[in-house]
């Protein structure tokens, strides 16, 4: 696994772009995704490497939804009870249970 941070999402698809990894292997985890984590095939769909994309915990990825790659890509969802009560995981809790799940 190879874990970077990168200054804006332009930047992180030409990284990957550069090592051939296409739009339709970008993985978006939000809050408003149709389909659960546990609906989602990591590894058998994908022959090379996937791109796991998370927001900020305050703005999430609003910043990004008119890119090309978010529209190509895969909008994962983590399950959650009592949304009424709370807003979403954690950051760090999500990038945990989406790294357990996904390898």
């Amino acid at each position: 696994m190879d874990c970077r941070v990168h200054p804006s999402f332009a930047a992180l698809s030409e990284h990957l772009g550069a090592l051939g990894v296409g739009e339709d292997s970008f993985f978006f985890v939000t809050k408003f995704a149709d389909t659960s984590l546990h609906d989602t095939e990591f590894a058998p769909v994908r022959k090379g490497p996937v791109a796991l994309v998370f927001g900020s915990e305050t703005r999430g990825l609003r910043s990004i939804e008119s890119h090309a790659a978010y529209r190509a890509g895969q909008l994962v969802g983590l399950p959650m009870q009592n949304t009424e009560i709370l807003r979403s995981h954690n950051l760090s809790t999500s990038v945990a249970i989406v790294l357990w799940e996904a390898y």
